[in-house]
Protein backbone atom coordinates (compact mmCIF):
# COMPACT_ATOMS: atom_id res chain seq x y z
CA UNK A 1 0.00 0.00 0.00
CA UNK A 2 1.04 3.40 -1.03
CA UNK A 3 1.87 5.40 2.15
CA UNK A 4 -0.84 7.91 2.35
CA UNK A 5 -0.12 11.95 1.17
CA UNK A 6 -2.08 13.91 3.91
CA UNK A 7 1.14 16.45 4.92
CA UNK A 8 1.84 15.72 8.78
CA UNK A 9 0.22 18.33 11.38
CA UNK A 10 2.21 19.39 14.37
CA UNK A 11 3.61 22.36 15.90
CA UNK A 12 5.96 24.76 14.55
CA UNK A 13 7.96 27.21 15.63
CA UNK A 14 6.79 31.25 16.15
CA UNK A 15 6.66 33.72 13.24
CA UNK A 16 9.71 34.37 12.21
CA UNK A 17 12.43 31.34 13.76
CA UNK A 18 14.47 29.28 11.71
CA UNK A 19 11.81 26.22 11.49
CA UNK A 20 9.26 28.17 9.71
CA UNK A 21 11.83 29.61 7.08
CA UNK A 22 12.34 25.79 6.64
CA UNK A 23 8.93 25.33 5.44
CA UNK A 24 7.42 28.78 4.66
CA UNK A 25 5.67 27.32 2.22
CA UNK A 26 2.34 25.02 2.57
CA UNK A 27 3.39 21.34 2.77
CA UNK A 28 0.94 19.71 0.59
CA UNK A 29 1.45 16.55 -1.55
CA UNK A 30 -0.34 16.02 -5.07
CA UNK A 31 -3.17 13.83 -3.68
CA UNK A 32 -2.84 11.39 -6.55
CA UNK A 33 -1.56 7.99 -5.23
CA UNK A 34 0.97 5.33 -6.73
CA UNK A 35 -2.00 3.14 -7.97
CA UNK A 36 -2.60 6.21 -10.23
CA UNK A 37 1.13 6.31 -12.11
CA UNK A 38 0.09 2.31 -12.10
CA UNK A 39 -2.91 2.81 -14.42
CA UNK A 40 -3.40 1.80 -18.13
CA UNK A 41 -2.48 4.50 -20.15
CA UNK A 42 -1.18 7.03 -17.30
CA UNK A 43 1.59 8.95 -19.11
CA UNK A 44 4.94 9.49 -18.36
CA UNK A 45 4.55 12.85 -16.93
CA UNK A 46 1.80 11.87 -14.20
CA UNK A 47 4.04 9.15 -13.07
CA UNK A 48 6.92 11.24 -12.81
CA UNK A 49 4.70 13.84 -10.73
CA UNK A 50 3.29 11.35 -8.15
CA UNK A 51 6.99 9.90 -7.80
CA UNK A 52 8.31 13.16 -6.55
CA UNK A 53 5.60 13.64 -4.28
CA UNK A 54 6.20 10.07 -3.12
CA UNK A 55 9.49 10.23 -2.28
CA UNK A 56 9.51 13.94 -0.41
CA UNK A 57 6.68 12.17 1.79
CA UNK A 58 8.66 9.08 2.29
CA UNK A 59 11.90 11.14 2.86
CA UNK A 60 10.00 13.36 5.55
CA UNK A 61 8.51 10.20 7.23
CA UNK A 62 11.88 8.99 7.89
CA UNK A 63 13.32 11.97 9.42
CA UNK A 64 10.48 11.86 12.01
CA UNK A 65 10.95 8.37 12.25
CA UNK A 66 14.51 9.45 13.15
CA UNK A 67 14.59 12.50 15.06
CA UNK A 68 18.74 12.38 14.86
CA UNK A 69 19.17 12.20 11.17
CA UNK A 70 19.64 15.31 9.53
CA UNK A 71 18.06 15.85 6.50
CA UNK A 72 17.79 18.36 3.66
CA UNK A 73 16.29 18.39 0.59
CA UNK A 74 16.60 20.69 -2.02
CA UNK A 75 13.86 21.76 -4.60
CA UNK A 76 14.36 22.71 -8.20
CA UNK A 77 11.75 24.58 -11.05
CA UNK A 78 12.95 23.32 -14.65
CA UNK A 79 16.61 22.58 -14.01
CA UNK A 80 18.86 23.96 -17.63
CA UNK A 81 22.38 24.14 -18.28
CA UNK A 82 25.13 22.16 -19.08
CA UNK A 83 26.56 18.87 -18.88
CA UNK A 84 29.09 18.32 -15.79
CA UNK A 85 32.64 17.46 -16.55
CA UNK A 86 33.03 13.95 -17.72
CA UNK A 87 29.04 13.07 -17.77
CA UNK A 88 28.45 10.49 -20.04
CA UNK A 89 26.33 10.51 -23.05
CA UNK A 90 24.73 9.22 -25.83
CA UNK A 91 22.87 11.92 -27.17
CA UNK A 92 22.80 15.83 -27.12
CA UNK A 93 20.57 16.51 -24.84
CA UNK A 94 18.96 14.63 -21.83
CA UNK A 95 16.43 15.77 -19.27
CA UNK A 96 14.81 18.79 -19.10
CA UNK A 97 18.00 19.82 -21.89
CA UNK A 98 15.75 18.27 -24.09
CA UNK A 99 13.46 21.74 -24.10
CA UNK A 100 16.43 23.83 -25.16
CA UNK A 101 17.66 21.62 -27.57
CA UNK A 102 14.06 21.44 -29.46
CA UNK A 103 14.78 25.44 -30.13
CA UNK A 104 17.91 23.93 -32.70
CA UNK A 105 16.47 20.69 -33.09
CA UNK A 106 13.35 19.89 -35.89
CA UNK A 107 12.23 20.58 -39.15
CA UNK A 108 13.09 24.07 -41.31
CA UNK A 109 10.59 26.26 -40.39
CA UNK A 110 8.60 24.67 -37.57
CA UNK A 111 6.21 27.34 -35.17
CA UNK A 112 7.03 27.47 -31.40
CA UNK A 113 6.82 24.77 -29.30
CA UNK A 114 6.52 24.35 -25.89
CA UNK A 115 2.56 25.74 -25.92
CA UNK A 116 1.00 22.21 -26.35
CA UNK A 117 -1.09 21.63 -23.45
CA UNK A 118 -0.77 18.26 -23.20
CA UNK A 119 3.42 18.92 -22.94
CA UNK A 120 3.30 22.46 -21.84
CA UNK A 121 6.07 23.36 -18.95
CA UNK A 122 5.83 26.46 -16.62
CA UNK A 123 8.38 29.00 -17.53
CA UNK A 124 10.26 28.36 -14.35
CA UNK A 125 13.70 27.73 -14.33
CA UNK A 126 16.98 27.31 -12.59
CA UNK A 127 20.39 26.99 -13.76
CA UNK A 128 22.13 23.21 -13.24
CA UNK A 129 24.81 25.61 -11.67
CA UNK A 130 22.93 27.23 -9.00
CA UNK A 131 21.38 23.62 -7.74
CA UNK A 132 24.92 22.26 -7.59
CA UNK A 133 25.64 25.49 -5.19
CA UNK A 134 22.87 25.06 -2.88
CA UNK A 135 23.59 21.27 -2.15
CA UNK A 136 27.20 22.85 -1.42
CA UNK A 137 25.64 25.59 0.77
CA UNK A 138 23.27 23.35 2.28
CA UNK A 139 25.98 21.27 4.42
CA UNK A 140 26.71 24.59 6.17
CA UNK A 141 23.00 25.24 7.59
CA UNK A 142 22.60 23.96 10.81
CA UNK A 143 20.69 20.91 11.88
CA UNK A 144 17.10 20.88 12.38
CA UNK A 145 15.70 18.73 14.71
CA UNK A 146 12.10 18.55 14.17
CA UNK A 147 11.58 18.94 10.51
CA UNK A 148 13.70 18.09 6.96
CA UNK A 149 14.99 21.15 5.49
CA UNK A 150 13.19 21.92 2.55
CA UNK A 151 14.43 24.97 -0.13
CA UNK A 152 12.85 25.80 -3.67
CA UNK A 153 15.51 26.85 -6.23
CA UNK A 154 14.25 28.73 -8.73
CA UNK A 155 15.67 31.69 -10.14
CA UNK A 156 13.88 33.64 -12.92
CA UNK A 157 10.83 33.40 -15.56
CA UNK A 158 11.17 33.43 -19.43
CA UNK A 159 9.35 32.34 -21.99
CA UNK A 160 10.09 30.32 -25.33
CA UNK A 161 8.93 33.71 -27.74
CA UNK A 162 11.51 35.40 -25.03
CA UNK A 163 15.02 33.01 -26.00
CA UNK A 164 14.10 32.49 -29.74
CA UNK A 165 15.36 36.30 -30.83
CA UNK A 166 18.16 35.62 -27.61
CA UNK A 167 19.73 32.77 -29.45
CA UNK A 168 19.08 34.87 -33.34
CA UNK A 169 21.28 37.84 -31.85
CA UNK A 170 23.59 36.05 -29.97
CA UNK A 171 24.15 32.89 -32.62
CA UNK A 172 23.27 34.41 -35.83
CA UNK A 173 24.59 31.07 -37.31
CA UNK A 174 22.24 29.31 -35.98
CA UNK A 175 19.24 31.86 -37.21
CA UNK A 176 18.29 29.26 -39.64
CA UNK A 177 17.58 26.31 -36.88
CA UNK A 178 15.24 27.80 -35.07
CA UNK A 179 11.69 28.03 -34.77
CA UNK A 180 9.38 30.64 -36.51
CA UNK A 181 7.32 32.94 -34.05
CA UNK A 182 4.09 33.59 -36.51
CA UNK A 183 2.63 36.18 -33.64
CA UNK A 184 -0.46 33.31 -33.15
CA UNK A 185 1.15 31.82 -29.97
CA UNK A 186 -1.05 31.42 -26.94
CA UNK A 187 -0.92 33.65 -24.37
CA UNK A 188 0.75 31.70 -21.30
CA UNK A 189 -1.62 30.20 -18.98
CA UNK A 190 -1.22 31.19 -14.67
CA UNK A 191 1.81 29.32 -12.80
CA UNK A 192 3.12 28.90 -9.86
CA UNK A 193 5.10 31.51 -8.10
CA UNK A 194 7.36 30.00 -6.24
CA UNK A 195 8.15 31.29 -2.44
CA UNK A 196 12.27 31.09 -2.38
CA UNK A 197 12.88 33.29 0.73
CA UNK A 198 14.28 30.05 2.83
CA UNK A 199 16.68 29.63 0.51
CA UNK A 200 17.73 33.18 0.11
CA UNK A 201 17.76 33.45 4.22
CA UNK A 202 18.94 30.19 5.29
CA UNK A 203 21.39 29.11 2.22
CA UNK A 204 22.40 32.39 1.29
CA UNK A 205 21.35 31.41 -2.64
CA UNK A 206 21.13 35.06 -3.72
CA UNK A 207 23.01 35.65 -6.93
CA UNK A 208 21.44 33.58 -9.86
CA UNK A 209 22.89 32.90 -12.91
CA UNK A 210 20.76 34.71 -15.34
CA UNK A 211 17.99 32.74 -17.75
CA UNK A 212 20.22 35.10 -20.79
CA UNK A 213 23.54 33.22 -20.04
CA UNK A 214 21.73 29.56 -19.08
CA UNK A 215 19.84 29.75 -22.54
CA UNK A 216 22.91 30.37 -24.25
CA UNK A 217 25.73 28.24 -22.03
CA UNK A 218 23.14 25.37 -22.59
CA UNK A 219 22.69 26.14 -26.53
CA UNK A 220 26.58 26.56 -27.03
CA UNK A 221 26.84 22.58 -24.76
CA UNK A 222 24.49 20.94 -27.17
CA UNK A 223 26.30 22.11 -29.82
CA UNK A 224 29.56 21.12 -28.81
CA UNK A 225 27.59 17.83 -27.60
CA UNK A 226 26.34 17.25 -31.26
CA UNK A 227 30.04 17.50 -32.85
CA UNK A 228 31.06 14.80 -30.26
CA UNK A 229 28.53 12.49 -30.71
CA UNK A 230 29.25 12.96 -34.66
CA UNK A 231 32.45 12.82 -34.42
CA UNK A 232 32.49 8.88 -32.15
CA UNK A 233 29.84 7.92 -34.94
CA UNK A 234 32.48 8.13 -37.61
Amino acid sequence: MSPQLEPRQQERGSSGSRADLYNSYPAAYNPQAAQDALQPGASSFLVYAISKGLADHTVRDFKYAHPDLDVTTIHPSYVFGPLGTGQVYNAPATGSNKNVYEFIAGALGRPVGGYDPAARIPPLNVDVRDVARAHVLALKVPPSADEPKRFIVSSSRFTWKEAIPLIAQARPELEGRLPVITGKEPAVPPFAILDTSATEKILGLKNYVKWEDTVLDTIDDLLRAEKELAAAAQ
